[in-house]
Order: structure tokens, then sequence, then C-alpha cells
């Protein structure tokens, strides 16, 4: 067969395939500007999550000024009708003393005008009423205390529009978790399902295409141009900006190497998985007279061995899949970032003034807030935010979630492994990757079979995937 009547075959037979542009180097470069500009969000964005949760419990948590002032507007808001309870028992008090005072001018004059043996028990009712009186006045007393007190706890509205603030968040996260989830991650996993199923069947076209638009709706969040709702935005910024943070603390590194190994990671995640992006050099490799591609494969595996940027992109993937280990440092991660959970603000009973009642009034608060929820009081009248506490599982599951990095670590040994440039082990591999290697193998082996009229053989089946994988290796050493 002529080797124009071949390249025209090829390039006719992967027409379907070879609008696919996208580069695994493009994909570095917007995961890399998309963290940076995930990161900048968290501390400027006033739309970022974590920006709108450290700003407000930074405040409440750092500031004493703020922490009364919310603990008054509480107090206000919890007791107004303990304030009209108190302004009542007052009322009623001092007509009790009223009459207590009248009781005790009654039985002076009696025990003025008694005589003999009887004015002993006249005065002794005298007695008896002037303690009244004095305990009346006592009750008169603390009454006009608490209410003084508790005048002075003005209800302005702060306490409520924090909490406003607070729930705002939780809002946002829930319904960006929600979101997240029907825009971007089920979405995601029906292209990977229905990519993993068309490799079972070694059907290259359905893979080639379900990948790539994996990657292509990957391409469109990191670069600002999906249609997810903006709490969906939010949410994906988290989940980039503690991805990072997962991987600094696992690695015992700082943010810049975990933004490299993160985007690595995903380079060489897309190249695997792309097989290279290979159609038009496959073509050129098949149709060179010259190519020693057995050769050619194994010195670019080789290669891919020295490149240190490779094996850490590598450790990375089996990290961020492993969710076991996200488990561990998912806490630590929610700290670093600055939404961990469970702030105390302040302590209301050291807040509050020694008042009549105190007690009644520490436990009116404490039952109306309840210990749960975006502001709560715990036993000791702690009075705590907890805005995000609800984030640790969804945020660890969402980065480990990613069934691609299940794929990739389950072909390493077709990649970085044992089995590269092995046609048998590439033949018989149970792998998704391995499968779509097959497949892509089988599909450029029928259209050369299709127009030299040979049946295909193994000798033109082990010469297509020297190629392709010599290509795919050549992509993975670019990762830096």
């Amino acid at each position: 067969m002529k080797k124009t009547k071949l390249t025209i075959a090829l390039m006719g037979s992967m027409a379907v395939t070879s609008a696919f542009a996208t580069t695994g180097t493009e994909v570095n470069a917007s995961l890399v500007k998309y963290s940076n500009t995930s990161l900048d969000n968290a501390t400027t964005n006033p739309d970022s999550i974590i920006k709108r949760t450290t700003t407000l419990v930074n405040t409440l948590v750092n500031d004493t000024a703020v922490q009364k002032h919310l603990v008054n507007s509480l107090v206000a808001e919890k007791t107004a009708g303990l304030k009209t309870k108190a302004a009542n028992y007052k009322s009623a008090a001092d007509e009790k003393l009223k009459n207590k005072k009248n009781k005790l001018a009654d039985r002076q004059t009696v025990a003025a005008e008694t005589k003999g043996f009887a004015k002993i028990n006249a005065w002794k009712d005298v007695l008896s009423s002037k303690i009244e009186v004095e305990k009346q006045r006592g009750r008169v007393r603390a009454a006009r205390n608490a209410i003084n007190e508790l005048a002075k706890f003005v209800n302005d509205g702060f306490f409520n529009d924090t909490v406003a603030q607070a729930n705002g968040i939780r809002v946002t996260l829930k319904n960006g978790l929600n979101d997240y989830n029907n825009q971007l991650v089920n979405p995601s996993k029906d292209m990977l399902s229905n990519a993993w199923s068309a490799a079972t069947k070694f059907n290259y076209v359905d893979y080639t295409a379900n990948i790539h638009s994996f990657w292509d709706t990957r391409m469109n969040v990191w670069s600002d141009a999906s249609d997810l709702t903006k709490d969906a935005q939010a949410f994906n910024e988290l989940t980039n900006v503690a991805t990072i943070e997962a991987i600094a603390q696992i690695k015992g590194q700082d943010t810049a190497a975990s933004i490299k190994d993160y985007a690595n990671a995903n380079e060489l995640a897309f190249q695997v998985t792309t097989l290279g992006n290979s159609e038009q050099v496959v073509k050129d490799l098949v149709n060179s007279p010259t190519a020693n591609l057995y050769l050619l494969c194994s010195n670019n595996a080789q290669a891919i061995v020295n490149n240190s940027a490779v094996k850490n992109a590598v450790d990375t993937i089996n990290q961020l899949q492993n969710k076991e280990e996200i488990a561990t440092v998912i806490d630590a991660v929610l700290a670093k970032v600055g939404i961990d959970s469970d702030y105390t603000i302040a302590n209301i009973n050291s807040i509050l003034p020694n008042i009549p009642g105190k007690k009644l009034i520490l436990d009116a608060i404490s039952n109306a807030i309840g210990n749960a929820g975006s502001i709560s009081v715990d036993a000791d009248y702690n009075l705590k935010v907890d805005i995000t506490g609800l984030a640790a599982q969804p945020l660890a599951d969402a980065i480990a979630g990613n069934s691609i990095y299940k794929e990739v670590v389950a072909s390493q040994n077709l990649v970085v492994g044992s089995d590269v440039c092995n046609y048998d082990a590439v033949s018989t591999s149970t792998t998704r990757v391995g499968q779509a290697m097959m497949a892509a193998t089988n599909y450029y082996a029928n259209a050369i079979a299709k127009e030299s009229g040979t049946p295909v053989d193994a000798a033109t089946k082990s010469k297509v995937l020297m190629a392709l994988e010599a290509n795919l290796y050549a992509n993975i050493n670019k990762i830096k």
C-alpha cells in the first residue's frame, strides 16, 4: 500500500477525534491559574466562602468590643420577656409593699392603744410587720435592680445580623455543594462512566469523545467559562483550596509546591487518559519508514523514570485518591484555610453582671439559642460559632472522589512501571486505561488493514501500540 493512501485513510478515520486540541500544557497552566485565583479570592473576594467565614470569625473571636456588643445584643434579644416579667413583678411588689406598710401602721395604732398583757402581743405583731415590710422592700429593690441591669442591654439587632451572616454562609455552602454535585460532579461521573464502559467494549471513538468531554468540562471551570451557579463556583473554589492544602499537609510542603504538584498530577491524568492526545503523531510514526518504534518507546519510557516531576505527580495522584489519607488531614486543612469549626466567641456568664435571677437569664438564653446551629451556647454558657463544621466530609469526598485518579493509579505499571512498551501487558490488561490503549490500537490497525487489504496481524497492532505509547511517554515527560 502506498504511503499516501495510508495517510489519507488514517486522516479520514481519525476525523472524529482530531478536533480535540487541548494539550497537557494547557491543562497544567489553566489549573495553576485557577488555583492562584482561588487562593487570592480566599483573602479578597467577598463572595468566597473562605473570605466570608474568616472575616466573620476573626472579628467575633479576636475583637473584645465586638464580643461584648454581640452578647449585649444577644441578652437584650433573649431577655425581652424577662424585662416585662421583672417590670410586672416590681409593680406587684410595690403594691404588696404598700399594703404591708398600711398593715404595719394599723398594727402600730393598735399597739399604742392596747393596755395590759395584750399590749405585748400587739407589739409582737408590729415587729412581725416591720420584718415583712423590710423583706418586701428587698424584693422591690431586687426587681428594680434587675430592671435597671437588663435595661443596659440594648437590642440593636446586631446579634440577629450576625446570625444571619453566619447562616448565609451555611446556605451558600449547602446550596453550593448541591449545585457542585448536580452541575459538575454527577455529569463528570457520567462522562467517565461512559468512557470506561466504552474502553471495556474497545470502542475508541466513544471513549475518546467522553474522556475529552470530561477534560473540556474541567477546562471550562478552570478558565471561568462554565455555566456553574455562583454558589457552585464558590464551593468548587473552596474544594480547590482545600485540595492544595491537603497536598501541603500530606507532603509537608508549602502552597506553591503543592499547586505545582496538583497541576502536574492533572496534566499526568490528562495525558494518560487521553492517551497522549496522539492521533496525528501516531499517524506520522506508523508511516515512518525508518522509525524503530520499540526503541523509541523504551527510550521515552526510561526518560519518565528519570523525571522527578512525574514521580511527584504519580505520588500526588495516589494520595488524592486515598480517602483514608485525606480523612486524616481534613480537619487540619480546614483549620489552615481558616474555616475550622466550633470557635468560642465569649463566655456569657463572665460578661453578664451578677444580678438577681442571673442563672435564670443564662438558662433562658441557652435554651433559646440551643447547642447547635451557626451560633450556639454550650453547657458552660460559652457562645460559639460553627459556620462550616458541616464541610469536612463533603470536602474530603470531593477531594478523594475523582475516579479518574483511581484509573490512573490502576494503570500505573503501563505508564511508569514494569509493563511499559509491552504489547502482551496491554492486550491482556483489565484496567480502563489499558483497555483504552488496546481500543486505540485496534482502531488504527483496522484502518491500516482496511486500506491495505490485508488482515490485521499482531505485528501491525504491536507497531501501532509502540507508536501510541512512545508519544504518550514523550508527552508525559514534558511534565516539569
